[in-house]
């Protein structure tokens, strides 16, 4: 039986990055540019996103924010977007989930609540198929 497990907030990069590490064929990730342009996630996680893309892994990220945040994004990691198999889409800021999954097994994502931000971790193929149909929905309006 698959459950949900609760990740700190102080434990949430390093869930990620093992996630990420774990990864074999694809990783699908949202990102708010806004909270990226203020809080960057740090440097050991994009060395360990090329690792991957140099590994043939597939990267799809959603980008949720403004077209001048994404240019700037763009700008910032343009190493990562001369990559075939990588791949980063600006989509609208509206419904924005929090979100990683790792090769269609393992699945981190944030929920938003009154007292904060809460952080889950689940190998639930229902509950990924759930995050898979919102991310692919997104995608496809491209």
């Amino acid at each position: 039986m698959y459950t949900l497990e609760e990740v700190k907030k102080t434990r949430i990069l390093k869930k990620a990055m093992a996630i990420i590490k774990r990864a074999r064929k694809e990783i699908l990730a949202t990102m708010a540019l806004a909270e990226e342009e203020r809080t960057p996630l740090p440097q050991e996680y994009f060395f360990l996103l090329n690792l991957k893309l140099r590994k043939g892994v597939i990267v799809r990220r959603l980008a949720f924010g403004s077209r001048r945040a994404f240019a700037k994004f763009k700008e910032k990691h343009r190493e990562e977007f001369k990559k075939n198999n990588y791949k980063c889409r600006l989509v609208s800021p509206i419904n924005y989930r929090r979100m990683l999954i790792s090769d269609r097994k393992e699945l981190l994502y944030a929920e938003e609540q009154r007292k904060g931000r809460r952080y889950w971790y689940s190998r639930s193929p229902i509950q990924i198929k759930k995050f898979l149909n919102y991310f692919e929905k997104r995608w496809r309006r491209f």
